[in-house]
């Protein structure tokens, strides 16, 4: 007779079973939580995502915030230099720090595809106010711009306000305005955003601006931007930018705007206009608030350890 050893399985391996089955019923239903569309951009599919952190019933008090650069927003692996701001677990471990969870995060993808040399410039330039370029004094910079420009003149603010916006109200069947619509972006993006919210102040009521590059490029380091691994920016860009807002402040008026800059890398350059933007602000009783993150640098990991903060700010 032959006998067989049969093997019980003890409780460590019965616990290894039900955690993994756990996780992956957990990962199955978070799966769903960020929706992923398409939409026409410049005769182009442009991807949008929708992220429903906290899975809520939507309604006219939900607030909408929409986010530039969606690639680098969730997974490294869709970034092109292979770092994301992780704001899915940025935003599930700092549940408890979020007293008022009626959010909806809809992240916008940036016009890089990784698979161009010219991905950087082709970004700056679309982020870049077309309405600073009036700033420019006469001479080759503001003919510079204004060249490059027309080629994406005004299509980025248009596709938020036209499409995007018009399709998540379809999607809700709500009605978005400044009461319950932000926006937020880092670097260029931010510089992107604050212009956006200045544009069309009865859509946007809150701006999240991370490390707001405020200083530009020179003609010089735009020729070259895609090989070089840093720059110095460029004074009289600032002088534009701010020249610009100046002139704007009063649409900011009622609305709640954070800024935030790190220490390191880029992000040293932007202490001293950083200062001056603020001064410019107080002048005007803009309801803002600006911190400095000593030894953060200017990459998609140190924004995404300061978002909780920027959504903390704006919302609750």
């Amino acid at each position: 007779m032959v006998r067989r050893k049969v093997e019980r399985m003890g409780m460590p391996q019965v616990t290894n079973i039900f955690l993994a089955l756990f996780i992956f019923l957990f990962l199955s239903i978070y799966s769903f939580s960020i929706d992923k569309y398409s939409l026409n951009y410049k005769n182009q599919l442009r991807q949008i995502q929708i992220y429903n952190p906290f899975e809520i019933e939507v309604n006219e008090e939900t607030t909408f915030f929409i986010m530039n650069d969606g690639e680098e927003l969730f997974d490294k692996n869709s970034s092109w230099n292979n770092k994301s701001w992780e704001i899915d677990k940025k935003l599930e471990s700092a549940s408890n720090e979020i007293t008022n969870k009626n959010i909806i995060i809809v992240t916008i993808d940036s016009i890089k595809n990784g698979n161009s040399i010219i991905d950087e410039t082709r970004r700056y330039i679309e982020f870049f106010p077309d309405e600073v370029i009036n700033e420019f004094p006469n001479g080759f910079r503001k003919f510079a711009y204004t060249r490059i420009k027309n080629l994406h003149k005004g299509y980025y603010k248009l596709f938020i306000v036209n499409d995007v916006i018009p399709f998540v109200e379809r999607k809700y069947n709500i009605s978005l305005n400044e009461n319950n619509l932000g926006i937020i972006g880092a670097s260029m993006g931010a510089l992107a955003a604050l212009n956006i919210a200045i544009e069309y102040p009865d859509l946007f009521g809150y701006v999240g601006a991370i490390s707001t590059h405020w200083i530009g490029i020179k003609p010089i380091e735009y020729a070259t931007l895609p090989l070089r691994k840093s720059i110095k920016g460029d004074k009289k860009t600032f002088h534009a930018i701010k020249n610009y807002i100046q002139k704007n402040t009063y649409k900011l008026k009622g609305k709640k705007l954070y800024f935030d800059y790190g220490t390191l890398g880029l992000d040293q350059n932007y202490d001293i206009p950083q200062t001056e933007i603020n001064k410019l602000f107080d002048l005007n009783n803009i309801n803002y608030k600006s911190t400095k993150f000593e030894n953060h640098d200017h990459e998609a990991s140190f924004f995404g350890k300061r978002f909780i903060g920027v959504i903390s700010y704006l919302k609750n």
